[in-house]
């Protein structure tokens, strides 16, 4: 079940934003050495009035009392069986804040299962047609996505044009046919009739079609609710490996992935349709920050972006302050943060990896995460 502990910063701005945009819910996941990507988040979503609809998936005492400190919905993970559908995906998560954050130990995976468990067993309680919205602590918003996400004729799906559909549509199809025609699939899906939609995460180098993990929107529909079971039971057989990656591979779309028919085959609903956003305006780490230069972001489209693509939480935060792209107050204006984010994607050199004198790359050889 949820704990609600009520939300003090909805004003009458943010109940128009909300009944304006019905059946959308927004969940995160934390645990207590996230807490800060976390309230960088909401602050966020506090700029664009879209804080009322945001729940946490709380992975630990640390993590619960954080929410209620900020008047947060927490959403329980359903771990009774008799309760829930499906088991549980998880291992223990350690005790150790530090071990959640080092990338692809023990501790990050858990913390990686919980949180796809905790969404998409969200997503199964909700009201039929219900929306839920995954954001990644560690993404910034730069205006308000619903329109763009729930809108065909404000955001179609990426056109097989662009950079990183070209590079998942043409390098697959030599590899694995199938996993091509399903990526090329996922270009076409129209936005009203999307199951899910992802951030694309290829790099301008991607040799197959990859979506990200941390910035989906799934409705609740037959077809996702056939989904979820299949995608959490193959991460309980894979608990040491990322849930991105996974997800790829049940989503058949890697170049080493299985034919797309085996996963139809095991939903009953029929094959889950799903799309892609466009990288040019939901934005991965390597397109914020690596290949500005090569492709200048537009900064008045720019819809987000994932911090991704860098090894070691502080190495992430601090590049992710010295572009403009983090809240770390509560009286900044929304027009303020605008500006100075949009003057940094303009003017801010290309991020250069394991360049010391590049912010993100200091703690790079040092003790713990780092490049």
């Amino acid at each position: 079940m949820d704990t609600h502990h009520g939300s003090a910063s909805c004003t009458s701005e943010h109940q128009r934003v909300r009944s304006s945009w019905r059946g959308v819910q927004i969940v995160t996941a934390t645990t207590a050495g996230y807490t800060h990507w976390t309230l960088h988040l909401l602050r966020n979503l506090r700029l664009l009035g879209l804080d009322c609809r945001l729940h946490v998936c709380a992975a630990d005492a640390e993590s619960v009392a954080f929410a209620a400190a900020h008047n947060l919905t927490v959403v329980s993970e359903l771990r009774d069986p008799a309760a829930s559908a499906l088991s549980s995906t998880l291992t223990s998560i350690p005790a150790s804040s530090k071990s959640r954050r080092v990338f692809r130990s023990s501790g990050w995976f858990s913390a990686v299962h919980f949180k796809q468990q905790c969404v998409w067993e969200f997503m199964l309680r909700s009201a039929p047609g219900a929306i839920v919205l995954l954001i990644d602590g560690d993404v910034t918003i730069f205006r308000n996505p619903l329109p763009d996400l729930l809108h065909a004729e404000l955001s179609a799906a990426t056109d097989h044009s662009t950079p990183a559909a070209r590079a998942g549509a043409s390098a697959v199809a030599v590899k694995n046919p199938s996993a091509a025609a399903t990526w090329q699939a996922a270009h076409e899906t129209h936005a009203v009739t999307a199951d899910v939609t992802f951030l694309n995460d290829q790099t301008a180098s991607s040799t197959e079609g990859y979506v990200n993990s941390g910035f989906m929107m799934i409705r609740n529909t037959a077809a996702s609710r056939a989904f979820a079971p299949v995608y959490l039971g193959e991460l309980r057989k894979r608990r040491h490996t990322n849930d991105q990656g996974v997800l790829n591979d049940v989503l058949g779309i890697g170049e080493d992935s299985e034919p797309a028919e085996r996963h139809r085959a095991l939903n009953s609903s029929g094959a889950l349709r799903w799309r892609v956003l466009d990288e040019r305006r939901f934005l991965n780490g390597f397109y914020f920050y690596e290949h500005r230069t090569r492709q200048p972001i537009d900064a008045s489209a720019a819809v987000a972006v994932h911090h991704n693509w860098i090894r070691g939480d502080r190495n992430k935060w601090h590049r992710a302050v010295a572009y403009e792209a983090i809240l770390e107050s509560d009286g900044e204006t929304y027009a303020h943060f605008r500006r100075r984010a949009r003057r940094s994607m303009r003017v801010r050199e290309a991020w250069q990896y394991r360049n010391k004198s590049h912010p993100g790359n200091e703690f790079c050889g040092q003790s713990g995460p780092g490049c």
